[in-house]
């Protein structure tokens, strides 16, 4: 599954949940060009690989958050 927002782009991996070893795998990752950072890393950092995103790049993002969990952990 996939969120796009113009060059911001979410994508999920299922394969990559491990309800095991929550620290394990990389479910979400956010897109910015040619630049990646995990989703909750943008979220709580406002960077991705050292590009800083706006305040609504930001706002967007952490509006997805219930998305991405109800995607993620709904088995």
């Amino acid at each position: 599954m996939e969120f796009t927002r113009g060059r911001l782009k979410v994508v999920l991996d299922k394969s990559q949940v491990f309800l095991d070893d929550p620290g394990q795998g990389t479910p979400a990752m956010v897109y910015l060009g040619n630049h990646s950072g995990t989703y909750y890393c943008a979220v709580e950092t406002g960077l991705v690989d050292d590009h800083e995103l706006t305040k609504e790049q930001v706002a967007w993002l952490d509006g997805l958050d219930e998305k991405i969990d109800d995607y993620l952990y709904q088995f």
